[in-house]
């Protein structure tokens, strides 16, 4: 699971790199679309704002249920270990 989740987040900087930003930096007004990085805005496709924002939101979740995972698992075994 780590492993798939490392490529994951590789294959997600590199995109962002290559896009300069990702869509949950960045925002939608008045049917234009933005990704974001450091501040700095950049127009796309709708379609690339949306691959954006869910490949960004799932390797957002997927770190934060590992990370819970982990805690979890932490504590549990301290109590039953």
């Amino acid at each position: 699971m780590l492993t798939v989740m490392v490529i994951n987040f590789a294959v997600f900087w590199v995109i962002a790199v290559i896009l300069g930003g990702d869509a949950l930096n960045g925002s939608k007004d008045a049917g234009t679309y933005y990704i974001a990085s450091h501040g700095a805005e950049r127009a796309v496709h709708p379609l690339v704002w949306y691959y954006s924002l869910i490949h960004s939101s799932v390797t957002l979740g997927s770190f934060l249920l590992f990370m819970a995972y982990k805690v979890l698992v932490g504590v549990l075994g301290r109590l039953l270990g």
